[in-house]
């Protein structure tokens, strides 16, 4: 039990650990992909072994000390009796009695200075020298594509971002003009073909925003992963608030590729490099000579003393070797043609990305202006339909979708900006240096807070028009605005003739601000309200012709912006 309570606990501390977060600016993102990223981190280890390269090139200068020893067992006599006089008069003097030993021990110190190499010293540390300039080069460059690639997944999260959000804001502005369609549904306003249409909007857009979020999701996380951070970490990204865009937009205006891109000198010092190559490779056809003195310690015999010294020099000369020093050199020469021929290659590519990637950029820009002029028409429109709803000429859902436009402009506005930067991060990668001279810095609009509508429920009906006044009728005369009140027996009967439908309410009030309204805007025509199973609704009553009540189906949808409708049960 004691176990399984501390356990327990264990697992409570360690599931109460607080969750990492972390807020990201785009500096900061830069700096982090540099510092983390494994590609950079090779680079930069491949540069310390070519600097290790030159080291010992550079040795090869200096004097070289080693030690030889040897043990040999020899298959000889014993013994050797060298007579007196053998070799002339006195040579030797007397009889010489010689021991042998089969064994054989020796130990030498040797210490050589190359003097002449045909060059092959030279060569072999220019070639590390060129070989190490290309490994910085090529340190320069992974840094500058992991910037590159980190800005572009940082405006890219930004964008999946910004695309959720206004998908969510447009989910919500669908859903309220669903409930207000249907409210005009229950008051007889719209139609079922129109419900569904919405409905049908409804559902296209919740399926929209869930895709949105599971891009957010794993545009964040492709982020995380780009800059070694924990999957834990609750990243918070904070957006910039100004942009950079071209100075000038002239389509005469080129930009061309800088001698000082990273790769171009990598390529550039790669050939230098396999130059010095065939210059080494063609150093083996000359002699080779070297100082050298030597020390030895060995076995004590009856020819040689124990302890010899000896100087001297040393000339080496290959002279015939099947071929295998010109191989070398065609070997070599050919490297250095291909790495030149690749050289050319990618200095074309090179003014090709340049031109494509500036066309784009200012096209970007070109874009980013044009949804900066939509957001200020946008905006100018919403509050006018507010304004007009303030006084009762718009309807709520006129607001909701003026609403709508704007943060749908608003959102391409930053996605254009974003992508502009992703842009211009390619278009600094491929020129290699920087864009300062021909850009300049603007503020990015900020997004206004939209104010909460008021609640639709007094604004599900179409707001009410004064009504005009008109003379008093003569005496004996019935007014053509209103109908007299209906007894009982016809409170439940429809006028006669062809009627065309305006609406349908549960409360009177409604049915006789419509009433009134319509009145105003058809004099010509009598207006009834006709009460059946608990609504009322709203008549152009007694259409002599039925072609003739459809002909005013038009005229009612202009005055009153409403659609009436001839019921089915007229004759």
């Amino acid at each position: 039990m004691r176990r399984f309570t501390a356990f327990g606990l264990l697992i409570l501390l360690l599931t109460a650990l607080p969750v990492s977060a972390m807020e990201l600016g785009l500096e900061d993102c830069l700096r982090l992909s540099v510092e983390n990223d494994r590609e950079v981190k090779a680079a930069q280890a491949r540069e310390e072994a070519r600097g290790e390269e030159v080291a010992a090139a550079r040795k090869n200068f200096l004097p070289a000390l080693r030690m030889d020893a040897s043990y040999t067992l020899l298959d000889r006599p014993n013994r050797l009796i060298i007579d007196a006089d053998a070799f002339g008069p006195g040579l030797p003097p007397r009889d010489v009695d010689l021991y042998g030993d089969r064994r054989f021990r020796s130990a030498s110190l040797v210490l050589e200075q190359p003097l002449y190499r045909g060059g092959a010293l030279r060569q072999e540390l220019e070639r590390t020298q060129r070989l190490e300039a290309q490994a910085g080069y090529e340190t320069k460059r992974r840094a500058d594509l992991a910037r590159r690639d980190a800005e572009e997944l940082f405006l890219g999260t930004l964008n999946a971002q910004l695309q959720r959000e206004s998908l969510v804001k447009n989910l919500e502005s669908r859903r309220e003009r669903l409930r207000i369609l249907r409210e005009q549904r229950a008051e007889g306003y719209a139609q079922e073909e129109d419900l569904l249409r919405q409905q049908s909007e409804l559902a296209f857009a919740e399926a929209e925003a869930q895709r949105a979020r599971i891009r957010e999701k794993v545009a964040v996380e492709r982020l995380k992963n780009a800059l070694y951070l924990d999957k834990d970490t609750a990243l918070t990204l904070r957006p910039p608030r100004h942009y950079r865009r071209p100075k000038v937009m002239d389509d005469d205006t080129s930009l061309t590729d800088s001698p000082s891109r990273a790769d171009s000198l990598a390529l550039e010092q790669q050939v230098l490099a396999a130059d010095s190559e065939v210059r080494k490779a063609r150093a083996r056809l000359y002699p080779e000579i070297s100082l050298f003195g030597q020390y030895t310690r060995q076995d004590n015999n009856n020819l040689d003393r124990d302890e010899v010294w000896s100087t001297g020099a040393v000339l080496e000369w290959t002279i015939f070797e099947w071929g295998k020093n010109l191989t070398e050199i065609r070997r070599a020469q050919a490297e250095r043609l291909r790495l030149t021929h690749q050289r050319a290659a990618h200095a074309r590519g090179i003014a090709d990305e340049i031109d494509e990637l500036w066309g784009k950029v200012r096209e970007k820009a070109l874009l980013v202006d044009a949804w900066e002029l939509k957001i200020r028409l946008n905006r100018t429109s919403l509050q006018r339909v507010r304004a007009e709803f303030d006084e009762g000429q718009s309807t709520l859902a006129d607001v909701l979708a003026r609403e709508a436009e704007l943060a749908d402009a608003y959102y391409e506005y930053r996605r254009e900006i974003n992508e502009l930067g992703v842009d211009l991060a390619y278009l600094r990668a491929a020129l290699g240096s920087p864009l300062d001279e021909w850009l300049e810095e603007r503020e990015i609009l900020p997004q206004e807070e939209q104010p909460q509508p008021p609640s639709p429920m007094t604004m599900s009906l179409p707001p009410p028009i004064p009504t005009i006044p008109e003379a008093e009728p003569p005496p004996g005369a019935q007014s053509p605005l209103s109908l007299p009140a209906p007894s009982a027996a016809m409170a439940h009967a429809r006028p006669p003739g062809h009627s065309i439908q305006l609406g349908a309410f549960t409360d009177p009030a409604n049915a006789q601000a419509l009433k009134d309204r319509a009145g105003a805007a058809f004099p010509e025509h009598q207006m009834a309200i006709t009460r059946i199973d608990g609504t009322y609704k709203v008549l152009i009553a007694r259409t002599e012709d039925r072609e003739q009540a459809r002909a005013l189906l038009p005229v009612i949808r202009r005055k009153l912006t409403i659609d009436g409708f001839l019921p089915r049960s007229d004759p």
